[in-house]
């Protein structure tokens, strides 16, 4: 019995020793816990090496954050109970301002093989918080993000990355979620062991460039075709007068004979 205990206490020391050996910490506040992760789980079936380091300005994170929206999945009778059927910001406007700094530091520090895990905690009531957890990586010129908890309650005596854990299978349904495909994002695709499709509703590929590139500016009055503009003038001179007719201000030989008299000077 006592050699038993003895080699379980050993596999149990050996387990935190090679966690601590495949993580290493880039940020850690009250707020939020960013690790460093070569442990792959889930995103080790992309492949083990990413295209780390990594440069992604906090200007584009913070707009892919803002853009990225959630839809709550908590059961029918659930959503008209409370009315939530709303697509949501993952995080807002100021939250993402502040993790987007955070997020550039980590990718530009992580290595080939590990990717960025987050938890990011928010005050929820006296004795809990709620934990938005996932990771993200970039692959090619397209960043990976899957969330893996969305506002998940925990205790805060707890360590953000025990959250979900303790959760009543009951209870889990009130916070299930999906993340919504929008312009340059798209569901990760696979096939499970038997052959069939699928995609996986927590994880987005984004092509952060094309999000952020800013759409084309209009044309400065200086640079639009002199022709253009008396083309347009002239538009805007017939319609006047067509309308005058139309409600009977002036009779129709004087809007032809105006009319003409547009045409020619035209």
């Amino acid at each position: 019995m006592r050699h038993l205990v003895l080699a379980t206490l050993f596999l149990l020391l050996v387990s935190c020793t090679n966690s601590a050996l495949l993580q290493r910490t880039a940020h850690q506040a009250p707020d939020l816990l960013i690790v460093l992760d070569k442990g792959g789980g889930q995103a080790s079936a992309l492949s083990s090496s990413y295209d780390h380091p990594a440069t992604i300005s906090p200007e584009r994170l913070e707009l892919l954050l803002t853009s990225v929206k959630v839809q709550p999945r908590t059961g029918l009778l659930n959503s008209i109970i409370s009315g939530d059927k709303k697509r949501r910001p993952l995080f807002d406007s100021e939250t993402a301002q502040h993790l987007a700094p955070r997020f550039s530091q980590a990718l530009a520090e992580a290595g080939p093989s590990e990717r960025i895990d987050f938890y990011h905690t928010l005050p929820k009531d006296a004795h809990r918080v709620s934990i938005t957890s996932g990771f993200l990586l970039v692959k090619g010129e397209q960043l990976h993000l899957r969330i893996n908890h969305y506002k998940v309650p925990l205790r805060k005596d707890f360590p953000p990355s025990s959250v979900g854990k303790g959760i009543l299978p009951s209870e889990q349904g009130k916070y299930a979620f999906a993340l919504s495909e929008a312009d340059y994002m798209v569901h990760r695709r696979f096939k499970n062991v038997i052959g069939l499709s699928g995609s996986d509703p927590h994880w987005l590929i984004i092509d952060y460039a094309a999000l952020s590139s800013p759409p084309p500016s209009p044309p400065s009055p200086s640079e639009v075709s002199p022709v253009l503009s008396e083309t347009k003038a002239l538009e805007e001179k017939l319609r006047a007068l067509k309308r005058l007719r139309k409600e009977d201000l002036i009779t129709e030989e004087e809007y032809l004979e105006k009319k003409r008299s547009i045409l020619k000077s035209f």
